[in-house]
């Protein structure tokens, strides 16, 4: 199959095939136009179960997942420029990060979003890496169902530019932020920079934990993200670079001068 048109056809057909045949429900219409059959891959994708796939699905899934990628630019920690020793901070896509890890905010299960063609950052990842890093999820899980807040596992990064995964459940709030929740949420940094300088990884990329679905506030997460990695390379001088990375220029600004007021 050569082109992007034939490719997605041939995975939506399959993934249609498999729900008809497993969980005998009708196939949905397809629509006509690229941008309609892209939104229904993507919905079958986050429907779809952990469970292994044919090679030959595998195969086009993977060469489908690499056009989309680099249908922008990917971005290496080569092409940014520290804001503080081993600290970087940069405005962009986290899936475009060609990185040893990024860090992916999961929820309890681990299992990515199920919520078809959902805006969260999870879903994202979990898209563009493929349906292996659901399965490698279920993996990583063993016989656990629940992972606890503030525990970061790592599966490999698959069809993402970043070698690695790092998936951490961050607390979510309800009403107002106790101080359990701002140590919850220090202790998943903690968590993931334990895990990335434990497997010797050269730069981890974080997202801004808790701030989306999960309703941190921006501000006060920024201070905790900052401080808890700022300490942990401080004791940890082995430790992976760091990389911030923010997707709007809100949180850009409140890292930016957390950061600034942390130098001087």
């Amino acid at each position: 199959m050569t082109s992007q048109q034939q490719r997605r056809q041939y995975l939506i057909d399959h993934l249609q095939t498999e729900r008809v045949n497993e969980l005998h429900v009708k196939p949905e219409p397809i629509p006509d136009d690229e941008a309609g059959q892209r939104r229904l891959l993507h919905r079958l994708f986050n429907l779809r179960e952990p469970a292994p796939a044919s090679r030959q699905f595998i195969k086009i899934q993977d060469q489908y997942l690499d056009h989309l990628i680099h249908e922008k630019p990917i971005i290496q920690k080569a092409d940014l420029t520290a804001v503080r020793p081993k600290i970087y901070l940069w405005r962009g896509d986290l899936t475009q990060l060609a990185v040893a890890a990024i860090v992916n905010p999961a929820n309890s299960r681990m299992l990515g979003c199920f919520i078809p063609n959902h805006h969260c950052l999870d879903n994202q990842i979990h898209t563009k890496a493929g349906i292996q890093l659901r399965l490698a999820d279920q993996q990583a899980m063993g016989d656990e169902t629940v992972e606890a807040v503030g525990n970061a596992k790592i599966t490999p990064g698959f069809n993402l530019p970043a070698a690695n995964v790092i998936h951490t459940v961050g607390p979510v709030i309800i009403h107002q932020v106790t101080p359990l929740r701002r140590e919850l949420l220090a202790k998943s940094y903690r968590s993931c920079m334990t895990l990335a300088t434990k497997k010797g990884l050269s730069e981890i990329a974080f997202c801004c934990i808790s701030t989306g679905e999960f309703r941190f506030p921006h501000d006060l997460a920024a201070q905790i993200a900052i401080k808890t990695v700022t300490d942990f390379l401080r004791d940890q001088p082995q430790a992976p670079d760091v990389i911030f990375a923010v997707n709007n220029e809100t949180d850009y600004e409140l890292y930016q001068q957390s950061l600034e007021r942390k130098r001087s």
